[in-house]
């Protein structure tokens, strides 16, 4: 009887097919590079620096473990042998050994980087021979591992490269096949916000193929979406610098808070706290949550005391303004009090005025008849003493009255001061 093959089966398939086309890449190609996929360093092949590129180890399985859960000898010497030296001297080198290891870490050491930024650059056929292995990856395990190694480089050219090939990659998936997505990874100005993008990188809309073919199944689904927003993350980091503390925050919302069960128990959060495996992940979202909560927590006690050193000053600006309100108050009055006084003064001297201009026109007129009355008597004198025979007696006494009228109306005045 004839087997129908499984998806898993195809996946081997696809895998296998996908090493195979890797083995068969000529090494005379890119100037006599070495093959993409770079052969294991023996111990007696050439140990420098300059051509190692440390990798992770692979994951121990259940099955690898004993009855308490540690790994056991044999899986302890499994992980031992896959952690090979490889020699890595081009860019199309490394991007075929992140194939080769499915999404596993790898790590790139400045050595080895140093000769990556002297190598040739991905070029047309170069990038055309390694998206025949992206197809072998639909669920997007290495991109991710792709742009910590850019995020993690020092020199622009491995960097750039490296972040421009995933870009192409992403912008072929159908997971980013939507306009939106593909103008967030081109970084266009219609570009969605990030907020807006993670949330589309999270809730993208399956069922899909991938180009050949075969349908996603629910928990691959699930780990593509998981790759999706990682990827979108990194991406994020790399080209628009976000803060570790903003990416957390941005993974808490899109990714972590709606796997979890809205209705854990005490015992149901036991045991996912239990359950954790994953110590280094935690450890770095919990210190980035740490230090987060703890700079918000220095700017809220840094506010706290700018709102109670203002609540000092407006409580002394307060008094201030009492002070000057009751000072003002008093100045009111006094002013008021001013004015009534300076009313009373003015009704005051209106009326004296009125008398002494009355006394002074009394005066003047008094004066003036004195005067006309005195100077007729002089005349009189004078005509009394031109004529022939001069009458002295006359003048004598028209002069005796009118120095008495003066000395009179003089002493008149010295009474009136």
């Amino acid at each position: 009887m004839t087997s129908i093959p499984t998806d898993l089966e195809e996946d081997d398939n696809k895998s296998k097919a996908a090493a195979d086309r890797v083995a068969d890449f000529p090494a005379t190609e890119l100037n006599q590079q070495p093959p993409l996929v770079p052969s294991i360093i023996s111990a007696e092949g050439d140990q420098s620096a300059l051509t190692q590129l440390e990798s992770t180890t692979l994951p121990i399985t259940q099955a690898d473990r004993d009855p308490t859960g540690a790994p056991t000898a044999q899986a302890s010497n499994s992980k031992k042998s896959k952690t090979p030296k490889v020699k890595i001297e081009t860019l199309e080198g490394l991007v075929a050994y992140a194939y080769s290891r499915k999404g596993q870490q790898i790590t790139l050491r400045p050595q080895v980087e140093k000769v990556l930024a002297r190598g040739p650059s991905l070029d047309a056929d170069a990038r055309q021979r390694l998206l025949v292995l992206a197809e072998c990856d639909p669920l997007l395990a290495v991109p991710r591992q792709l742009l910590l190694i850019a995020f993690q480089a020092e020199r622009s050219k491995v960097k750039n490269e490296l972040r421009d090939f995933v870009g192409e990659i992403l912008c072929a998936h159908p997971a980013f096949g939507t306009a939106s997505l593909v103008a967030v990874v081109k970084n266009l100005p219609d570009a969605p916000t990030i907020d807006e993008s993670f949330e589309l990188a999270a809730s993208i809309d399956f069922p899909v193929a991938d180009t050949q073919k075969r349908k996603f199944k629910g928990k691959e689904i699930v780990q593509l979406k998981t790759n999706a927003v990682n990827i979108l993350a990194i991406w994020f980091a790399a080209t628009r610098e976000i803060s570790l503390a903003d990416l957390s925050r941005q993974l808490f919302i899109s990714l972590w808070q709606p796997r979890m069960a809205q209705d854990l128990g005490d015992t149901g959060k036991m045991r996912h706290l239990t359950d954790i495996s994953e110590f280094a992940g935690v450890g770095v979202a919990c210190k980035v949550f740490k230090e987060e909560a703890e700079r918000q927590s220095a700017l809220a006690r840094s506010a706290q005391r700018g709102m109670e050193t203002g609540l000092e000053q407006a409580r002394k600006l307060s008094e201030e303004v009492e002070r000057l309100k009751a000072r003002l108050e008093a100045q009111e009055l006094d002013i008021q009090r001013l004015n009534e006084s300076l009313g009373a003064q003015k009704a005051k001297y209106e009326v004296e005025f009125t008398h002494e201009r009355a006394r002074f026109h009394q005066l003047r007129g008094r004066i003036l008849r004195c005067l006309s009355a005195e100077l007729s008597l002089l005349e009189e004198g004078l005509h009394a003493l031109r004529k022939q025979p001069p009458k002295v007696h006359v003048m004598d006494d028209h002069a005796d009255r009118v120095v008495d009228a003066l000395r009179a109306e003089i002493s008149k005045l010295e009474d009136s001061l």
